[in-house]
């Protein structure tokens, strides 16, 4: 730059001109920009530059037109005098031009030859250099804001520098400061992190790689044990016009990990599931020709059994061709078959298909059965009945034999030939209800019921082409009475012609009657089962997951409730930490047990640690969930809160002994404590019993009832039952009886007691209720299947879409209470787009073409909240296959919807910032400090009266884009703006200068003024940032109407303004006026909403720009949002707070006490 302005000193010394302007217009933009000028003073480097024409080659313009059109205003204001001449030449360089100014009387008619040199050569190579120079620095900072936006983490490592560039989200990662750091600093980090990973062996193939070759691609996942859990590390080297190094980058990938996580345990059990079935099941993936047809299949998996049938690993079936492992599948019409399935979803189901195996090499038969999955994937399994075909073609050349048996078999055998009786065994008599002669000749129509005629009519056509019949037909013998018959009838060959065909008929009818009573009883039972599984779930004692550590993986609320914790902090504890220290070892050795497989499970009453401190008790109860190779992968734990029983126990021989009941404590065997009540129960004084058998006083019927009874106990269960005792008279009397085990005071177990009552008066009267108590029974069985909870919501409707049945799965996801959802439809809770489709589906189940279906979509909550579920639903079908009830599954999945509509949203809010990036345009920065005195003058002064304001503008050290106003538009109304235009430098000031005055020029009317959200609407119409060098802005304006105390405000990207108001306590209450918004000039459609704040007596508004709220501390960090508003609140509690107090306060918070970006501030007060 020295150079070129030494160069153009000479210019001027030489033409005797006042100025020279080196400019250049970038692009094909109306405006360029000064390069350089001569004096230095006259014009900055940058300053804008309108674009101008050139003059003749060596021609100096000296008409005042020409002239003044050759000289910017710009320039004209800094001469010292009136422009009288000028030249406009054009540089060597594309876009460069040269501009020489005369301002006396003394002009050259023409420039001499050296002075042309010297422009051409000195001045034209010299100007390239510094163009290019600046374009390469302006470029710099353009990368360097983009890479700074980025969502990923991105460093670059200049070797040859030994410095390295960090971004702020890869300097979040590693723990190093954004910007730039030493190389070994970088390299540091990078071991940190490494050694941080959970898989070191991938984290340290890093530095292994580059070992072996410094120029080495990487890409590797590290994995974590906190956010994020699983960062995608790549990197590149990089050689470039000298400058050698590695680009790396950090991706987040923490939800798509877990997600991956999640399918393949799905796969997992899928995969485990599909190789426990007994037959072979392939899955095909469709190969279609270019139009689309199908003309084969691929492998894409193959259960175990599919291998071992075909006696090849599924590694070797896996991505072939079908046609290439089994070519007759076309010529045997397989492949067609299978690709109608693809076209139309029927399922292909053929039974005794006859197919060449080649893979076997040999005839074999087969039930077959593939289904569609998706548009392009079949379900194929098989099953090999070449056996049982054989066995079958063995009985038919047998037929004499057959023959010879039937005659004096009690089944009916007959030959049919043409459609009548040919020939009939003796058994027609019990069957048709006639001699086997009266039925020859006959057609067999006959014992056919008329409504069954068409299927006759089928099965003569099946027999007729070879096939056999095998099902269960009615018949109406020769007195009309209508029976059921099993039938199996097949083609009757004869020197290998086919004869008609021979059929065996039996009587079915007992068969019949029991199957439909078994049927019926199978539907209520199901049609119960559904009903009531699918209605309950929570269940009323503790019950846990816990892993082998002895955390907590799952706890139902009553667990919750026994221990005193909430479910996540339980989840963070485990259950050595709960056990009281004297019960530890003997709940470790149990489960030690259990891990050796000695055990499957044990019960024990232990004393735990509740969450206050105090100690409670337990009936525990531990089994586990084991892997395919036996091994334990979780423990399933059940507690029975029996604090109050073991507290009580001590006060229990107390409440014993003079208790009318008799109760009993036995150790061993032996009565060891007797209450006093035996004398009228069973005779004999307390001493007497002391030490004797306690089977003494059993009827022996029941001694094995006692003895059973005795081991639940001894084994830490609890028996109430009723029995009989012998008293030392003979009496019998019936009694109640309660027994657990006796629990000593350190809660060892230490025999049994027992609480007898004599109720022989009760059990006449209930044995009259036997019946009613069994009905009661069945009932609570089929209420402790409803114990079955599930996380799923669950719902059970009728046909009409009513509900009937919901589980609190299901209350969660729709914010309604079972009540509520028990008085409404489906309908009700699902969005209208949703509707339509709902009941066409609810329409296919309800005509029986449908049994299930499943559809995503948008449901209706009762609080508005944006909820997305899945939904799956099936039917219960009465015995006439009307749908009695509807089964709903709903599996909220709002999370997962709303992630992938965000990642969209936030692609194309990344596509139009990073386009607005690319289209931004030099910033001019000239004369900083009167332009910001400048800025200071227009600002508004204070206002007095009912409603007082006052400001404060401190410009920052680079000049933004900051202006207010506030002033009364009528007697009424108080119009509060504040105006933040995006960038710093003059650009900025001078569009915020333009939107101010155009605000206070009356070019919007009154009307207009009073209007909020058409104020923000037109300004967004007029300064689009396209038209404004790509500059934006953010604004917050307010309309106060003094008669009915309100404030109407809008605002479009601005921070929102706070409103502080005093309770009657004298606590101050802080409101942020929100609204969601975007900046003005980024989007020619966006939208603005006025809102309404009723002002209370009293009240303070502080607006402020982001300079106020988004400064940077002294560690390099911004102030967080959290942070700002505890300040806002702390400052604003003090009654005579004041702005130059919050100013003090912010300014305190900066590493040097200087503000970074544009501060304003504007405090109203209310009366």
């Amino acid at each position: 730059m020295e150079q070129l302005q030494g160069y153009l000193k000479r210019l001027l010394e030489g033409s005797g001109a006042q100025a020279a302007v080196i400019w250049t217009r970038p692009g094909q933009s109306a405006t360029g920009s000064v390069v350089c000028a001569c004096p230095a003073e006259v014009l900055p480097e940058g300053t804008a530059w309108p674009e101008i024409g050139h003059t003749a080659p060596g021609v100096i313009a000296c008409d005042p037109a020409v002239v003044t059109s050759l000289v910017p205003t710009t320039l004209r204001l800094e001469l010292s005098a009136a422009p009288t001449a000028a030249v406009s030449l054009p540089l060597a360089e594309p876009g460069l031009s040269l501009l020489l100014v005369w301002c006396g009387s003394r002009v050259p008619e023409t420039l001499p030859e050296d002075l042309h040199q010297l422009i051409d050569q000195q001045i034209a190579d010299h100007a390239r250099i510094v163009h290019t120079e600046r374009r390469a620095a302006l470029d710099a900072r353009r990368l360097e804001a983009v890479v700074a936006s980025l969502e990923h983490g991105v460093a670059s490592v200049d070797r040859d520098q030994g410095r390295a560039e960090v971004n702020p989200v890869a300097a979040t990662l590693l723990g190093l400061p954004a910007g730039e750091v030493a190389a070994s600093e970088f390299a540091a980090a990078m071991r940190d992190l490494e050694s941080k990973a959970l898989n070191r062996s991938e984290a340290a193939s890093i530095g292994t790689a580059l070992l072996a070759h410094a120029d080495a691609n990487l890409h590797c996942t590290l994995c974590f044990d906190q956010s994020p859990t699983h960062v995608r590390v790549s990197s590149h080297a990089f050689h470039r016009r000298g400058v050698s190094g590695r680009v790396w980058t950090f991706e987040d990938v923490s939800e798509t990990a877990e997600a991956l996580e999640a399918v393949e345990h799905a796969r997992a059990l899928l995969r485990a599931s599909t190789d426990s079935m007994l037959d072979p099941q392939v899955v095909f993936e469709a190969v279609r020709d270019p139009v689309g047809r199908v003309v084969d299949f691929r492998y894409i998996s193959a259960n175990q059994a599919t291998c071992s049938y075909l006696e090849v690993t599924e590694q070797e079936l896996l991505g072939r061709s079908a046609l290439d492992t089994l070519p007759n599948l076309e010529g045997s019409g397989l492949l067609a078959r299978y690709a109608g399935c693809l076209q139309d979803g029927e399922p292909v189901v053929l039974t005794d298909f006859s197919y060449f195996n080649e893979i076997l090499d040999d005839d074999r038969r087969y039930d077959i059965r593939a289904t569609r999955t998706s548009p392009d994937l079949l379900t194929l399994s098989w099953e090999d009945v070449t056996k049982r075909f054989q066995a079958a073609q063995r009985i038919a050349t047998s037929e004499r034999a057959y023959r010879l048996l039937a005659e004096n078999s009690s089944d009916l055998v007959t030959h049919v030939r043409n459609g009548r009786f040919a020939w009939v065994s003796p058994a027609a008599q019990e069957v048709f209800g006639a001699p086997a002669e009266y039925w020859v000749g006959r057609r067999v129509r006959e014992i056919v019921p008329p409504e069954d005629a068409s299927a006759l009519a089928t099965r003569l056509a099946i027999l007729a082409e070879g096939g056999t019949v095998k099902e269960r037909i009615r018949v109406v013998s020769v007195d009309g009475v209508t029976h059921w018959i099993d039938l199996h009838a097949k083609p009757f060959y004869d020197d290998g012609h086919q004869d008609g065909f021979t059929a065996a008929l039996r009587l079915a009818d007992d068969e019949v009657a029991a199957q439909q009573r078994a049927d019926e009883a199978l539907r209520q039972q199901a049609r119960a089962d559904a009903l009531y599984r699918r209605s309950m779930d929570s269940a009323a004692v503790g019950m846990c997951l816990a892993d082998l550590e002895g955390n907590f993986v799952e706890a139902n609320d009553a667990l919750c409730e026994f221990f005193g914790y909430d479910a996540q902090t339980l989840q963070r504890m485990t259950w050595q930490q709960l056990t009281d220290p004297d019960y530890l070892e003997a709940d470790l050795d149990n489960r030690t047990q259990v891990l050796a497989g000695d055990i499957e499970s044990y019960r024990m009453v232990k004393r735990f640690i509740h969450a206050d401190g105090h100690p409670i008790w337990g009936d525990l109860s531990v089994s586990c969930i084991r892997d395919a190779s036996g091994g334990v992968e979780m423990f399933i734990g059940q507690i029975t809160d029996i604090t109050a029983e073991v507290e009580a126990t001590q006060q229990y021989k107390l409440l014993a002994e003079n208790a009318g009941d008799l109760v009993v404590h036995v150790r061993d065997g032996r009565f060891a404590w007797v209450s006093p009540s035996c004398t009228d129960v069973i005779g004999g004084s307390p001493d007497y019993w002391v030490g004797r058998e306690a089977t003494e006083i059993v009827v022996p019927e029941e001694g094995e009832l006692i003895t059973e009874s005795t081991e639940v106990v001894e084994s830490g269960g609890v028996v109430q039952m009723r029995h009989r005792v012998q008293a030392l008279d003979g009496t019998i009397h019936w009694v109640d009886v309660h027994a657990k085990p006796f629990l000593a005071p350190d809660g060892r177990e230490d025999g049994i007691t027992a609480a007898m009552r004599v109720i022989d008066d009760e059990v006449a009267a209930e044995e009259a209720a036997e019946k009613a108590r069994e009905q009661q029974a069945r009932s609570d069985a089929l209420y402790r299947r409803l114990m079955d909870s599930s996380p799923i919501g669950m719902t059970i409707s009728n046909p009409d879409g009513r509900y009937v049945a919901v589980n609190q799965a299901v209350c969660k996801i729709f914010g309604y209470s079972e009540a509520e959802l028990l008085q409404m439809t489906w309908q009700d809770v699902t969005v209208e787009e949703n509707i339509g489709p709902g009941s066409y589906l609810l329409r296919e189940i309800l005509a029986g073409r449908l049994d299930t279906f499943e559809f995503t979509g948008q449901q209706n909550r009762r609080d508005n909240l944006e909820r997305w579920s899945k939904v799956g639903v099936s039917c219960l079908r009465a015995a006439d296959g009307t749908v009695e009830h509807l089964i709903g599954q709903i599996v909220d999945v709002t999370a997962e919807t709303l992630a992938q509509r965000e990642l969209t949203e936030q692609s194309e809010r990344n596509r139009v910032l990073a386009q607005s990036l690319q289209q931004t345009t030099d910033r001019i920065t000239s004369e900083l400090d009167s332009a910001a005195t400048y800025m200071a003058s227009i600002m508004p002064r204070g206002l007095h009266g009912p409603v007082e304001v006052s400001s404060r503008y401190l410009p920052s050290r680079e000049l933004g884009g900051d202006c207010f106003d506030y002033h009364w538009i009528d007697d009424d109304h108080l119009l509060v703006y504040l105006i933040d235009v995006s960038g710093h430098g003059l650009e900025p000031a001078l569009l915020s200068v333009s939107l101010h005055n155009m605000l206070r020029s009356g070019s919007f009317t009154t009307q207009t003024l009073l209007a909020p959200e058409a104020v923000l609407t037109e300004l967004n119409r007029l300064f689009q940032m396209e038209q404004q060098r790509d500059h934006y802005f953010t604004a917050w304006y307010g309309v106060y109407q003094a008669s009915t105390r309100t404030l109407r405000y809008a605002n479009a990207g601005s921070p929102p303004p706070f409103a502080f108001s005093s309770d009657d306590d004298g606590t101050v209450s802080v409101t942020k006026l929100s609204v969601a918004s975007t900046p003005i000039g980024m989007f020619e459609d966006s939208e603005f909403t006025a809102h309404t704040y009723p002002v209370p007596a009293g009240c303070q508004i502080l607006v402020y720009s982001d300079g106020a709220s988004e400064i940077s501390l002294a560690d390099d960090h911004q102030l967080k949002p959290t942070d700002f508003n505890q300040l806002i609140a702390r400052v604003a509690s003090s009654p005579d707070w004041s702005l130059d107090g919050l100013i003090d306060e912010l300014r305190a918070l900066t590493p040097s006490e200087a503000f970074e970006d544009d501060l304003s501030l504007i405090h109203v007060r209310f009366d």
